[in-house]
C-alpha cells in the first residue's frame, strides 16, 4: 500500500497521513507539521498499564477518542509522538533555527506504520 509521506514543515498542522487497520485494530499516523504522531485503538476498554506498551519514547496519549479530520472518533486510543530530542523537528526549518536542522532522525510514514503494527502485535499478545 502506498502511503501519504511525512513532510516536515516549520508550521503546525494536523493532517492524517494514514488511517488503516491491522489485525483487527485501527491505527492512524498524523503529521503535526513539525513532527509525526501515531495512534492505535484498543479493542477492549479495560485498564492497561501504558508502560507495558513499547513504542518510540513511550505512550504520550491515552484518551477515549481521537480527533481526526474534524471528527471525534470514539474508542480508547493510545498514541506516541516523534518530537523528542533524538528526532528531527520541522521548527528547525525556520531560518533562525537552521543551524539545528541537520540533527535528529526524520521518520518516514512507512517506519511509523511498522511501529503501529508492532504495537498492535504487543496489544494482541496482552489480550487487547
Amino acid at each position: 500500500m502506498e502511503y501519504k509521506q511525512m513532510e516536515y514543515t516549520p508550521d503546525n498542522k494536523n493532517e492524517v497521513l494514514v488511517a488503516d487497520e491491522y489485525n483487527g485494530h485501527d491505527f492512524v499516523v498524523k503529521s503535526m507539521g513539525w513532527h509525526p504522531t501515531a495512534y492505535v485503538r484498543l479493542n477492549k476498554e479495560e485498564p492497561i498499564n501504558l508502560d507495558d506498551i513499547k513504542c518510540h519514547c513511550g505512550v504520550t496519549y491515552s484518551e477515549d477518542h481521537l480527533n481526526m479530520d474534524g471528527l471525534r472518533v470514539k474508542g480508547f486510543w493510545v498514541g506516541w509522538d516523534y518530537g523528542h530530542a533524538c528526532d528531527f523537528n520541522g521548527i528547525c526549518l525556520r531560518p533562525e533555527m537552521e543551524a539545528l536542522s541537520r540533527h535528529g532522525k526524520k521518520w518516514t510514514t512507512e517506519e511509523i506504520v511498522a511501529e503501529c503494527k508492532n504495537v498492535i502485535d504487543q496489544l494482541i499478545e496482552m489480550g487487547f
